[in-house]
């Protein structure tokens, strides 16, 4: 064989060496990428935790949107943990009783917080001294809620603009009922502000239960609430939407009109979400995390929400503390009006 012919072979020798190396080296590279998934998988999802029931504490009273959503949650929660979730209602000054016991107890994963914005409210309104962006650690948001509505006592008004000419016509003669440091509260005073006119604001115990009997008894006229917890006494004619909070109409209540449209630019978005003390362990809330996301999928849960005429729909951790920190910021804007 020539000289040159043996230098050519030699080339595609080395040329085809040189390939196959990095082929080698692209599968070895892929093969570590799956490990290290696979690594990371089995340390969120073999982590031993938990190892008792898991306490879900609900700073507000039972028979609220809160509460009945931390049940329903709770219950498939169980079957994705693998032990109890034992939800505990715990209420006072504004929910910040309940986060606050959160907020304080041992970060091994078995007491966890589900609660509401309300929460970042009464940071802003110094109701509470501690922030749970910060001092708490954000774990995800499972449901947001656009039905929030402004109710009112059927015997006494059919209508927004009914509400309003009685508040004109006589200040603080309509009783509006909601609990202090809450987004009720905030919402009594934006609507004040909207509208020109003054409620005779009356504090009650967060919680529908709480608010329908207010109603019911006669001390209280308008009430601010989910429709999914409403729409029974609105079934029955004990009660009216006059209005709701939201950028579009709500399917739940097509025939209901949004503030914008009745002349009062006011817009607010209600969100749930569950949050551990500051220092638990990162894989116990991730694997957590992972839980709330498949019990969301599923069609039974979604069926089960569904009664209150909506849809879950998980927010990752991540995207839930941009998301609490547009909140805060929205919620500070109304803070001179407290």
């Amino acid at each position: 064989m020539k000289k040159s012919s043996k230098l050519r072979l030699f080339a595609l020798a080395m040329t085809l060496a040189v390939a196959l190396a990095g082929c080698g080296s692209n599968v070895a590279s892929a093969d570590e990428d799956d490990q290290q998934a696979g690594n990371e998988a089995e340390s969120t999802q073999g982590i031993d935790w938990p190892q008792k029931a898991v306490t879900v504490v609900v700073p507000a009273s039972a028979g609220g949107d809160t509460d009945s959503y931390a049940r329903i949650f709770g219950q498939y929660l169980e079957q994705e943990l693998g032990e109890s979730v034992v939800i505990s209602n715990v209420g006072g000054a504004g929910g910040t009783v309940g986060t606050r016991q959160v907020k304080d107890a041992e970060p091994d994963g078995n007491m966890i917080l589900f609660y509401h914005g309300s929460a970042l409210l009464n940071t802003i309104m110094g109701l509470a001294d501690f922030d749970v962006r910060t001092d708490m650690q954000i774990a995800d948001i499972p449901i947001k809620d656009n039905t929030q509505m402004l109710f009112a006592d059927a015997k006494k008004f059919k209508s927004l603009q009914d509400v309003i000419d009685q508040c004109k016509a006589e200040p603080e003669s309509v009783v509006f009922g909601r609990e202090t440091g809450t987004q009720a509260h905030l919402v009594a005073l934006a609507l004040e502000d909207a509208a020109g006119v003054k409620f005779n604001q009356v504090d009650i115990a967060a919680g529908f239960s709480n608010l329908i009997a207010a109603l019911m008894g006669g001390q209280i006229d308008v009430f601010f609430m989910t429709y999914g917890s409403a729409q029974d006494y609105i079934a029955s004619g004990d009660i009216v939407p006059l209005g709701v909070f939201s950028e579009e109409r709500t399917d739940a209540a097509p025939d209901v009109p949004t503030f914008r449209e009745q002349g009062l630019d006011l817009v607010f978005e209600k969100f749930f979400f569950y949050a551990f003390p500051k220092d638990t362990p990162a894989e116990i809330v991730e694997k957590f995390n992972s839980a709330v996301e498949k019990v969301v999928a599923l069609p039974e849960c979604q069926e089960d929400i569904s009664q209150f005429a909506l849809t879950p729909e998980f927010v990752n951790q991540q995207d839930t503390q941009t998301y609490f920190d547009e909140m805060y910021d929205f919620y500070s804007k109304y803070a001179a009006m407290f």
